[in-house]
């Protein structure tokens, strides 16, 4: 208890750090080198800029287009029951007041950010809004750059006139502080796999002035840039380009609500592979994509369907939680965890007595009852472990991003919440462990395939499970 009262005081600590941080960064922020100039003459010389010496490059996307320009579906209050604190009032993302733009500029940029991808997937209609994103940048030695459609080609050599001649080319306000990869200026293309080939097969001049990189709502690959991971692969290494998401999406590019959700296990995981991996830019999520479970933001998600409610590591509802993780695994290179477990927050493999591997038949779906099944070295059997304090955890599925819940006598994955049926006790035996529901205090078990709750008994090897280990949070 004394450690879930302190991890609850450092949280309440770290919220009103980060209001602070949010308020006054333009004025005691830390110091920045000057950024490089560009004259109408293209006196930018890409080869003096400091910035690309960085070992890390940290990116992260903006929904330009969320706000009140879309009289359609905006509306002032929230965004599909999701609020952000914006001057005092919790009320909906909206890009198109010039008093969010710098509250969120703000913010990105105190999380450590170098980089903002502007999101013109939708229409390069918000011009205005993305230039003051970009005079920003400038301003603080941070880079920007834009994603856009190409239409598997047929609209790459237009989107790239549009992008040299208002953002990147030397004549172009602010365009010292558009990105470059390659030694060209980047353009992110978010187009499916094959529009992406045909879309960097066009030779038109304007195409030719640019880099590219992928992002598409499917598919896993190297050097990805977004937007979602296949939760049965999860982020692919590279020692270029990693992309980093709390996101579980099934069934991309279309999918039901049931199927699609964001967990904090799975940020946590893809930022101990982005770690482990060492690459030169790192993508992390959207900043505001509140609505594909991407955001980091500071938001209110209490009145938000389950998928997209954001709650830290004991399930509850926390504004703060996936801001402040994204904040410590930037700036301090690991998160906070509650130390004096018994075991390591991370992923792990759970063994039988048998050697077999705790799992589920679906875990694109709540309700789903636990399993025992064969041994495998895949993504789709680890398990996330979270200590709560006192030797007291969350076990949560990595890749359905839903926690074990206790249900009568068996056990299933439900959506994550702070009820006792989704804590358990660890006791150690014989380098063994023994896991014990907090809710009604019976051991987790197994009777053939199924996943059961019995009655604790020390003598019996089915209450003895083994743990092996894929990757651990740093101490």
């Amino acid at each position: 208890m004394d450690c879930i009262m302190k991890y609850h005081r450092y949280k309440i600590i770290s919220i009103a750090i980060t209001a602070l941080a949010l308020c006054f960064f333009s004025l005691s922020g830390s110091a920045a080198e000057p950024a490089p100039s560009v004259s109408a003459a293209g006196g930018y010389d890409l080869s003096k800029d400091s910035f690309y010496s960085k070992k890390n490059i940290y990116v992260t996307w903006i929904m330009i287009w969320n706000g009140s320009t879309e009289t359609h579906w905006w509306k002032p209050d929230d965004y599909n029951g999701c609020k952000v604190l914006v001057d005092g009032k919790w009320q909906s993302i909206n890009w198109n007041a010039k008093n969010h733009i710098k509250t969120y500029f703000d913010a990105i940029r105190a999380a450590g950010m170098n980089v903002i991808v502007v999101d013109f997937t939708n229409g390069f209609r918000w011009e205005w809004q993305a230039k003051s994103i970009q005079q920003l940048c400038l301003e603080n030695n941070m880079k920007f750059a834009v994603a856009f459609n190409p239409n598997a080609g047929k609209d790459m050599e237009s989107g790239c006139r549009k992008i040299w001649e208002t953002y990147a080319s030397p004549v172009a306000s602010y365009s010292s502080a558009y990105l470059y990869k390659d030694g060209k200026p980047l353009v992110v293309l978010y187009t499916w796999r094959e529009g992406y080939k045909s879309s960097i097969e066009q030779t038109g001049p304007f195409r030719q002035k640019f880099s590219t990189v992928w992002a598409s709502g499917e598919d896993s690959d190297k050097n990805k840039w977004g937007w979602q991971l296949e939760p049965n692969v999860g982020p692919v290494p590279s020692p270029v380009s990693m992309f980093v998401t709390g996101s579980v999406k099934f069934d991309s590019p279309h999918t039901t609500e049931d199927k699609w959700r964001k967990n904090l296990s799975w940020l946590d995981y893809s930022f101990l592979q982005a770690k482990k991996n060492n690459p030169k830019f790192i993508i992390v999520g959207s900043f505001d994509d509140v609505h594909e479970r991407n955001a980091w933001i500071v938001a209110d998600t209490a009145n938000a369907k389950p998928g997209w409610q954001m709650r830290n590591i004991f399930g509850a509802l926390d504004p703060n939680s996936y801001y402040k993780r994204v904040y410590d695994w930037v700036l301090k290179g690991k998160p906070a965890v509650i130390e004096g477990g018994l075991i390591r927050d991370g992923a792990y493999r759970l063994v039988s007595s048998d050697g077999r591997l705790l799992g589920v038949p679906d875990n694109r779906l709540a309700d789903a009852k636990a399993v025992l099944k064969k041994s495998s070295e895949t993504i789709d059997d680890y398990i996330w472990l979270y200590h709560l304090g006192s030797n007291e955890y969350k076990i949560i599925k990595l890749n359905a991003g839903l926690p074990l819940d206790a249900n009568d006598s068996s056990v299933i994955i439900n959506w994550d919440s702070e009820s006792a049926s989704q804590r358990w006790i660890v006791k150690k035996q014989n380098e063994k462990f023994i896991f014990i529901n907090k809710a009604n205090g019976l051991a987790l078990d197994y009777s053939d395939s199924r996943i059961v709750l019995n009655p604790q008994n020390p003598a019996l090897l089915s209450q003895r499970w083994s743990l092996a280990q894929i990757a651990v949070l740093p101490k």
